[in-house]
C-alpha cells in the first residue's frame, strides 16, 4: 500500500475523480452494502415540531433498504416514554421526553454540498429526527449524500445511539445500533428523484447512575461528510486524513485549507476545519 507521503499527488486525483458508489453504512468500522442507484455551529432542537410538509411515502420509499448483521436494535416501532432504565439510579429517570413519531426536529442538512454541523445534548433517552436534503442534482453534477454522526457520554455514563433510515417520511423501524460511532451513511444521486432522506437518531441509555447535568451527552452530526478509514496502524491513500492512523501523519498535518469547509480527505484533526467533526472528537 502507498503511502501518503509518496503518494500525495494520488489523493488530489481522489478529490477529482471521486465516482458514485452504491449505499454503503459504515457501522462501528463494519461496512454494510446494497446495490442502488463552514461553520461548525450549535444547533438548538425545534421540541415538539411536526412533521415537513413533504410527501408520505412508505417505509424505505425513496431510498435503499440496508441489512446489517450487527444489533438491528432491541425492538423495531415506537416505545414512546416510558419509565427509567432499570440500570440507573432510582432516583433518576431516563425515559424520552417524546416518542420516536414525535421525534424533536433539526434544521435540514445538504447531504451532497457544504459542510453542516448540528450538535444535539442531552441527559435522557432522546428521539432527534433530521433530512438531509439533495441540494446539487444535473446531468453534469451529481454527487453521492452523505452525513456521519457521533455520540459523546459523560464519564460514568453509558448512552447508545441507534440510527432510523426513511425515506422521504421518517420511518420508525429496525434501527442500526451503534455503540457511539462515529457512523456514516452514503448514498447515491439518482437523476430521476429527489434523493433527500429522512434519518432518526435515538440516544438509548444502556447504563450508569447519574443524574442531570452529570449523565449529559453530546450527539454530533455532520452532512455531506462520510470518511472512510482502514484501521491498521498505518497511514495510507485508503484512509481519509481525519482516522486515528493519520492524527501523526506529516501530510495530513501540513495540508489545512482554513476555509470553513472539512476536506477530510485532505485534511486531518489537527486542521481547525474538521478539529469538531466526529471522526475528531
Amino acid at each position: 500500500m502507498w503511502s501518503r507521503k509518496h503518494q500525495s499527488w494520488r489523493r488530489q486525483w481522489g478529490r477529482w475523480m471521486g465516482a458514485a458508489v452504491p449505499f454503503s453504512l459504515v457501522v462501528s468500522g463494519c461496512i454494510v452494502e446494497e446495490e442502488s442507484a463552514g461553520r461548525f455551529d450549535e444547533t438548538p432542537v425545534e421540541e415538539g415540531r411536526g412533521e415537513e410538509d413533504r410527501p408520505e411515502a412508505s417505509p424505505g420509499d425513496g431510498g435503499p433498504q440496508v441489512e446489517t448483521p450487527g444489533d438491528p436494535g432491541d425492538a423495531p416501532g415506537d416505545p414512546g416514554p416510558g419509565p427509567g432504565d432499570p440500570g440507573g439510579d432510582p432516583g433518576c429517570s431516563y425515559a424520552a421526553p417524546s416518542g420516536c413519531t414525535n421525534a424533536d426536529t433539526l434544521p435540514a442538512m445538504p447531504g451532497d454540498e457544504g459542510n453542516e454541523q448540528r450538535v444535539v445534548r442531552g441527559t435522557t433517552n432522546r428521539f432527534i429526527k433530521v433530512f438531509v436534503s439533495e441540494n446539487v442534482g444535473s446531468w453534469v453534477s451529481h454527487p453521492e449524500l452523505s452525513f456521519s454522526a457521533v455520540l459523546q457520554n459523560s464519564s460514568g455514563m453509558d448512552f447508545d445511539l441507534y440510527v432510523h433510515q426513511g425515506g422521504e417520511s421518517p420511518v420508525c423501524g429496525e434501527p442500526f445500533h451503534v455503540p457511539n460511532g462515529p457512523v456514516t451513511a452514503t448514498w447515491n444521486d439518482d437523476l430521476n428523484s429527489d434523493d433527500g432522506m429522512w434519518w432518526v437518531f435515538e440516544v438509548r441509555h444502556e447504563s450508569g447512575g447519574a443524574c442531570g447535568a452529570a449523565a449529559e451527552w453530546t450527539l454530533t452530526i455532520n452532512s455531506n461528510h462520510a470518511p472512510s478509514c482502514e484501521t491498521d496502524n498505518q497511514c495510507t491513500t485508503a484512509d481519509h486524513c481525519v482516522c486515528s492512523d493519520c492524527d501523526t501523519d506529516e501530510y495530513c498535518s501540513n495540508s489545512c485549507n482554513d476555509d470553513g469547509t472539512c476536506n477530510s480527505f485532505t485534511e486531518g484533526c489537527g486542521c481547525a476545519d474538521c478539529a469538531g467533526t466526529p471522526f475528531c472528537l
